[in-house]
C-alpha cells in the first residue's frame, strides 16, 4: 500500500484562528504558504471548536488506550511530526492535548483519524513491486557496464604478472649463459659410446636434467636445485621404479613458472606409472627445435649421424637441441630476433603432460615442431596438432568436445611427445621472451608460413619459400631476420 497523502486544506485565516490551533499539532512548514493537517478536517473548523472548548474550560475525561509518540508521515512538501500527543476521548469527540492547549475533533472524524494513525504506526511504507523491479533493472545495467571493465582490469594485472615471470626466467637464462658460456639445452641426454645410436626422447623413461632444472639457481631456487639428484651418465632425474626419487623437486609449485591467467584443471600431472607422480604445472617452455626427437634426429643434430636433417639443420634449431646447448655466437639472426621462451597451456587432466615445468618432454616444458608440420601460428586450433603421450587416455578423461572448445585436441592415436603448439589463455595472442631478455606479445594473426606436413623444415620442396615471420622468429640462424623491436 502506498503512503497516506492528506487532502488539501485551508489555511487559518486570522491570527486568532491560528492561535486556536495551538500547539496541538507540530508542523514543519513546507514553503510558508500552507500548513498541513491530517486529512478530512480543516484547520479553520478545528480552531472554531477549540476556541469554544477553551472558553468553556472543558477538559478531557479519559485517555485513549493508544499513545502516539513521534508519529511521522510523508507529504508532498514536508514531514509532519506529531510529538508527545495524548489522545483523549469523551462523549463529545476526540481531544488532542499538548501542554495546556486542546483541540477537539468530532467523534466521526476522531474515529477516522484514529484508524489512520494506527495504520501509519502498524504499516510502515516499503517498496512497491514496480519500484523494486526498477531498482533491480538499474543494478543489472550497472553490473553489465562494470563487469567487462573489472574483467579487463583483472586480465591486465594477470598479463603484467605473466610478463614479469617471463622477464625473470629470461634473465635467469641469460645469467646461466654469463656463468657457463652457454644457454642450457632443452634436455640433457645420456652419452653413448662411439658408433651407438642415441635413444628416442619421446617418452619419460630416460629423463635426466633439462633447461628448467638447470636454471633454478639463477631464479632464486638454489635450495631446490641442491636437493635434486641427477647426472648425465647414470642417475636419471626421474626413476619410474622409485616414485619418491626427486619428488620434492618435481612437485614444487613455483609461481615464476605459472601464468596467473591459466588456472588449469589439474594442479599436477600424475604420469604413466599408475602411481601418482606429482609433477607440478608450468606455463613457460623453451623454444627448442623443429624436428621429431627420435634417436636418429638427435644424432644428426649432434653430428654423430647423417641424414636429410643434417642438410637443413640451421633451419630447425631454436635455442638448442637435446644434449646440444647454444651460445650467443650461434644465434646469428640476433638475440632480439630469436624467441627464447614461449607460453604453453597446462594440461586438462591428471594424465595430460602439457605444461609441466620439470618434465623434460616436448610439449611439457619445451616446444618442438611448433612452427612446422602444419603448426603455423600461436593458438592454432586444428585437431591433432599436439603429439603427446597418453593421447587416447586424455581424450577419454576430458572428452572430445572440451578438447576442441579449448583448442587443445591432440592426436589420440599417438603415445609419443614430439610436437607442441604455443598457446595461452590471453585473448588474441601469446607472450614470448626473446634471447635478449625482452618480452613481447605476439598476435594469433602473426604472418605465418604455410609449411605442410614435413617432419622438419626443409624436407618439403617448398618449405623455405613457405616460411613466414613465425618461423623466422623461432629459428636462431636461418639468415632471415624478423624484428619485433625492443621492449
Amino acid at each position: 500500500m502506498g503512503a497516506f497523502k492528506p487532502a488539501p486544506i485551508n489555511k487559518c485565516d486570522s491570527p486568532e484562528e491560528r492561535r486556536g490551533c495551538g500547539r496541538a499539532i507540530e508542523l514543519f512548514a513546507t514553503t510558508g504558504r500552507e500548513k498541513t493537517l491530517f486529512g478530512t478536517l480543516t484547520v479553520h473548523r478545528v480552531s472554531q471548536v477549540a476556541k469554544r472548548l477553551i472558553r468553556a474550560g472543558q477538559t478531557a475525561a479519559s485517555y485513549c488506550n493508544k499513545r502516539f509518540q513521534y508519529m511521522a508521515f510523508p507529504t508532498s512538501r514536508a514531514i509532519v511530526l506529531w510529538g508527545l500527543c495524548h489522545w483523549k476521548m469523551t462523549d463529545s469527540g476526540l481531544f488532542l492535548e499538548i501542554g495546556d492547549e486542546m483541540t477537539m475533533c468530532s467523534a466521526k472524524t476522531a474515529t477516522a483519524l484514529q484508524k489512520r494513525g494506527q495504520l501509519l504506526l502498524s504499516k510502515q511504507r516499503g517498496f512497491t513491486l514496480v519500484e523494486l523491479l526498477v531498482v533491480i533493472a538499474i543494478i543489472g545495467v550497472l553490473v553489465a557496464l562494470l563487469l567487462p571493465a573489472v574483467q579487463a582490469a583483472r586480465e591486465a594485472a594477470r598479463r603484467t604478472q605473466c610478463t614479469n615471470n617471463l622477464k625473470n626466467l629470461s634473465l635467469g637464462l641469460l645469467n646461466h649463459h654469463d656463468t657457463k658460456g652457454e644457454f642450457p639445452a632443452p634436455i640433457a641426454i645420456q652419452q653413448v659410446a662411439s658408433g651407438q645410436a642415441y635413444p628416442d626422447m619421446l617418452l619419460p623413461t630416460r629423463l635426466f636434467s633439462n633447461w628448467a632444472i638447470d636454471t633454478l639457481p639463477y631464479i632464486e631456487q638454489q635450495n631446490l636445485y641442491d636437493i635434486a639428484q641427477f647426472n648425465d651418465t647414470t642417475i636419471r632425474f626421474f626413476n619410474p621404479s622409485d616414485i619418491n626419487f626427486n619428488l620434492a623437486v618435481r612437485s614444487a609449485q613455483l609461481p615464476v613458472m605459472l601464468c596467473p591467467s591459466d588456472s588449469g584443471d589439474s594442479p599436477f600431472y600424475q604420469g604413466i606409472t599408475g602411481t601418482p607422480e606429482q609433477w607440478a604445472r608450468g606455463n613457460y617452455a623453451l623454444n627448442g627445435f623443429q624436428f621429431w626427437p627420435n634417436g636418429q634426429a638427435i644424432g644428426e643434430a649432434l653430428g654423430t649421424a647423417t641424414g636429410e636433417l643434417s642438410k637443413w639443420l640451421e633451419y630447425n634449431i631454436g635455442m638448442g637441441t637435446p644434449g646440444n646447448p647454444l651460445n650467443m655466437k650461434r644465434i646469428t639472426d640476433g638475440t632480439s630476433n630469436t624467441i627464447m621462451l614461449a607460453e604453453m597451456r597446462q594440461g586438462l587432466s591428471d594424465s595430460d603432460p602439457r605444461g609441466t615445468w620439470a618434465l623434460g618432454l616436448c610439449g611439457s616444458n619445451y616446444h618442438c615442431r611448433h612452427a612446422t608440420n602444419g603448426v603455423n601460428a600461436p593458438n592454432e586450433c586444428l585437431p591433432g596438432q599436439d603429439d603427446i603421450i597418453n593421447g587416447a587416455k586424455i581424450r577419454d578423461e576430458v572428452g572430445i568436445d572440451k578438447l576442441r572448445s579449448e583448442c587443445m585436441m591432440m592426436d589420440p592415436g599417438l603415445n609419443s611427445s614430439g610436437q607442441s603448439v604455443v598457446r595461452s589463455i590471453h585473448p588474441g595472442g601469446v607472450f614470448v621472451a626473446m634471447a635478449d631478455g625482452s618480452v613481447h606479445f605476439l598476435s594469433d594473426f602473426i604472418q605465418a608460413g604455410t609449411i605442410g606436413s614435413s617432419p622438419f623444415i626443409g624436407l618439403g620442396a617448398t618449405d623455405l619459400q613457405s616460411m613466414g615471420v613465425w618461423q623466422f622468429l623461432n629459428i636462431a640462424s636461418d639468415g632471415r631476420v624478423a624484428s619485433l623491436g625492443g621492449n
